[in-house]
């Protein structure tokens, strides 16, 4: 009986080890490319599902699912595509050696903060005032979209 040498290797990495020892970029760089060949597979599905589907249907209900279909399948494939950048990110920084350093600061993410998500750029302090940050932005100026339009007005202060 031959065994699949994946599954003789139950290896996950810990906290008590060297960190960003060899064993463990080779986890996380295995354990990436997973992520984006399942993806990237999901995505010729998806792609596939959207080339088949009729695009009339005699029945104004089911147009109306079906364009509701069309509509959540393209932004399930824009979140793929954005995700598999992150991926792509992350593969860079491990071959670059950066990998599981936060941008910012320098300091170690974390092992547990990586297998959580790998594709973490910050530690969770870090992470943490970035948002405060954008939080205050938001309060004091609103959200605006990359095309210059206000999602959320600002907070108005009636203080005197």
């Amino acid at each position: 009986m031959t065994m699949n040498c994946h599954a003789a290797e139950r290896y996950v990495p810990s906290e008590h080890e060297d960190y960003m020892n060899s064993r463990q970029r080779r986890y996380f760089h295995e354990l990436l490319l997973k992520w984006k060949n399942d993806i990237q597979f999901h995505q010729r599905s998806a792609h596939s599902r959207l080339r088949q589907a009729p695009d009339r249907y005699s029945d104004l209900i089911d147009q109306y699912n079906a364009e509701t279909g069309r509509l959540l399948s393209l932004v399930s494939a824009n979140r793929s595509h954005m995700l598999l950048e992150q991926i792509n990110a992350a593969l860079g920084r491990l071959h670059a050696g950066d990998y599981g350093y936060c941008r910012e600061t320098g300091e170690e993410i974390g092992i547990r903060r990586l297998l959580a998500f790998p594709m973490a750029t910050l530690t969770v302090e870090a992470q943490e005032e970035n948002e405060r940050r954008q939080r205050v932005r938001i309060a004091r100026h609103g959200a605006a979209t990359p095309e210059g339009l206000t999602l959320y007005p600002p907070r108005l202060s009636f203080d005197e």
